[in-house]
């Protein structure tokens, strides 16, 4: 006999069939939708540079490898064709290593989680210090910030100012870098020297944009913010009538987010989004420059 809640043509055929066609729906939204993701805690077991470390998490088999956001340090020896920004690099990596070696992190993630090599993406706190920031303000790292993932871009602007106005580090007139960790990194990692207080004042001027509603098919949010992390303000969106600074490419008409890692090249010019869509302009669709 059929039961009060069935209808009495429904049967068990039926119920299996509605679940198989039921099931491909609920495969492809679980894996379509963002992921709301908590802060990753783990002890940090590497220190490879001053911006990138090996963190093992809690069941897990295998150590996360953490690429620090927001900044970049001189790279470390690595090979006799590859001898680094020494020695910058070993400086910046010892630093590193005091502040978090052994120790307990907490991993906060920005809008994106990973990068094109599969390395998690974060801001690595331990306790309340921001290692990030710290970094920056000893003058081991400098600011480079690749959209979206812009959350403490203001935070770290003003921590680069206050070490290049004070020469700590890398900054020092008479022990200064030769060239940008991102220089080194496009010039066959071979040493240059440019002053690199020309690039920090303008990466400190630009005015990044802000991508609160950037797609987020790939990516997954942050709830570090509802729990109270020191300064984990979002940042806000720029004021009304100005334009954020974009790298127009003259050639392909693409404009990128400064750092993008496809706006490279000798073909690129700086101007406000509102000049390169003059221009025709067309939106690089990786940085999502809005």
């Amino acid at each position: 006999m059929p039961t009060a809640n069935r209808p009495a043509s429904w049967d068990d055929n039926s119920m299996n069939a509605l679940l198989r066609l039921a099931l491909p729906v609920f495969v492809w939204l679980a894996v379509s939708m963002p992921a709301l993701a908590a802060d990753i805690i783990g002890t940090c077991i590497r220190v490879s540079d001053g911006d990138t470390i090996a963190v093992q998490v809690p069941g897990q088999p295998k150590p996360e490898k953490i690429r620090l956001l927001g900044i970049d340090c001189p790279e470390v020896a690595h090979s006799a064709k590859d001898p680094g920004q020494e020695p910058w690099g070993t400086r910046a990596a010892d630093f590193a290593k005091t502040l978090m070696l052994n120790k307990q992190v907490r991993i906060e993630t920005d809008v994106q989680t990973r990068d094109k090599y599969g390395r998690m993406l974060g801001y690595v706190f331990v306790g309340k210090t921001f290692v990030n920031l710290e970094l920056v303000k000893a003058g081991h790292a400098m600011l480079l910030t690749y959209a979206p993932n812009v959350k403490y871009v203001d935070q770290i602007v003003v921590a680069q100012r206050e070490a290049r106005n004070a020469k700590r580090g890398i900054w020092s007139p008479q022990d200064k870098l030769t060239e940008s960790p991102h220089t080194y990194r496009h010039n066959g990692h071979q040493k240059g020297n440019e002053n690199i207080d020309d690039g920090a004042a303008k990466d400190e001027a630009r005015k990044p944009a802000r991508h609160p509603d950037a797609p987020r098919t790939q990516y997954r949010q942050t709830t570090s913010a509802a729990n109270g992390a020191p300064g984990t303000t979002a940042a806000a969106p720029p004021a009304a009538g100005t334009s954020p600074t974009v790298m127009f490419h003259t050639k392909t008409h693409k404009f990128h987010e400064p750092g993008c890692q496809f706006g490279t090249g000798v073909n690129l010019k700086e101007m406000s989004r509102a000049n390169a869509l003059s221009s025709g302009g067309i939106p690089c669709k990786a940085c999502h420059p809005n």
